[in-house]
């Protein structure tokens, strides 16, 4: 059996940046800064009919985080990274029209005894998902 959840993204940034404060924005507008993103190698849910400019490609998450809070770039992320309770400082979502989505398998195989830890589990990611993408609406 397989269950899929989806993962909503969006554009953030540090409270440092231009765009912070302004209500609305195009996806032309993005243009103008810089992303970080992650390596070649990696994979990334930018939408590929979009345009935008890679200011840095990095392998770490932090260095990536780094760079947004500091003001100097956006980035495109899942919307549960703001969520995440590690990271102290805050991020902003700006209100542009690129978003995208990504489907998140998972995938489970049938256990000889009890299932019931497996659909607890499994219940659990859907509630939580449910509740990021409510919370994201909200947000915006």
């Amino acid at each position: 059996p397989s269950t899929t959840l989806f993962r909503s993204y969006g554009v953030y940034c540090g409270k440092g940046h231009p765009l912070v404060r302004r209500r609305k924005i195009t996806a032309s507008a993005l243009e103008d800064h810089a992303f970080v993103a992650p390596e070649v190698s990696a994979p990334d849910a930018w939408p590929p009919n979009q345009q935008r400019r890679i200011g840095a490609r990095v392998s770490s998450l932090q260095l990536a985080m780094d760079l947004v809070w500091s003001g100097q770039m956006l980035a495109f992320l899942p919307d549960i990274t703001p969520r995440i309770d590690r990271w102290k400082r805050p991020l902003y979502r700006l209100p542009v029209d690129c978003e995208a989505t990504r489907t998140v398998y998972i995938a489970t195989r049938q256990a000889v005894g009890e299932h019931a830890r497996t659909n607890a589990f499994v219940a659990t990611l859907k509630a939580k998902a449910a509740l990021v993408e409510r919370k994201a609406r909200r947000s915006n």
